[in-house]
């Protein structure tokens, strides 16, 4: 007896199908190559999820697409503008001496401080519109953003004596 794989479209003998009692011949509609293989994507996505990581290899959540760093590389660079580059973000630590801004811990030696835009405006590269800011602070900023806004431009105003006008 012969049945047509539902995967492959390959016409093959009854026994290379699983069994099934609840389909109307008794065998499942796909063979057992077919299913193998569509066993091994199931798990390898399953897999991928729990271990989902970015295509430069870090870890990173189970929704995400890209680690931080490769989101602004790739499809989030828009959003900086073009002056906003490596050596921009180098200038901007190496003039606070690789010190974060506000709790002036210096820079680890595991990561880089990251360059924090004050107005939270991704394209106003003024270097008095940015200060560099270890993880922590990074995140403490991401919340209350106008009193962020105001206390960062009050005190770059008073440590730099050059003063954002809004």
């Amino acid at each position: 007896m012969n049945k047509k794989c539902s995967i492959c479209k390959i016409v093959k003998d009854i026994s290379l199908f699983y069994k099934r009692s609840h389909s109307g011949d008794g065998f499942r509609s796909e063979c057992k190559s077919c299913d193998a293989t569509m066993y091994k994507k199931q798990e390898r996505d399953r897999i991928i999820k729990i271990n989902n990581r970015c295509e430069c290899g870090k870890l990173i959540s189970p929704n995400a697409k890209y680690c931080g760093r490769c989101a602004h590389i790739g499809e989030r660079s828009h959003l900086f503008g073009k002056r906003f580059s490596d050596e921009h973000r180098e200038k901007i630590r190496n003039k606070f001496n690789r010190q974060c801004f506000m709790c002036h811990d210096s820079e680890p030696k595991d990561y880089k401080l990251s360059v924090h835009h004050i107005n939270y405006n991704k394209n106003d590269h003024d270097e008095t519109n940015l200060v560099p800011l270890c993880k922590r602070c990074h995140n403490i900023t991401n919340f209350r953003r106008s009193y962020w806004v105001d206390y960062l431009k009050e005190v770059t105003c008073k440590s730099q004596k050059t003063c954002l006008i809004d």
